[in-house]
């Protein structure tokens, strides 16, 4: 059994760590969209800092031990997918506005 301490000190680490793990994306999904509009590749690179500091986080929460094998799969795949949704999502977003462009031209 986990004495009160310990217990404390799990949940303590792994709040931390999941708030960042949840914020990081979102710096990511900004500076990467931020770095597309203004032409600035500079600010696109810092988006795939973040990206790459969530991969680290990520491994920072299975090495902690306190985590059990679904929950270390789950954050895997999700650690992945947010890799490549800002750049599948910028793709998606330029090619539906290129589409209403173009029929907006055509009217």
């Amino acid at each position: 059994m986990i004495d009160t301490a310990a217990r404390a000190e799990m949940v303590r680490t792994l709040m931390a760590l999941e708030f960042i793990f949840a914020m990081l994306p979102g710096f990511y999904g900004v500076f990467y969209v931020l770095g597309q509009i203004l032409h600035r590749r500079w600010l696109t690179w810092l988006g795939y800092g973040f990206g790459l500091a969530q991969l680290v986080v990520t491994e920072m929460m299975i090495r902690t031990g306190y985590l059990d094998t679904f929950t270390i799969r789950l954050m895997i795949i999700i650690a992945l997918a947010y890799l490549v949704l800002p750049p599948t999502l910028w793709h998606l977003a330029k090619a539906i506005h290129r589409v209403n462009t173009r029929d907006e031209l055509q009217a």
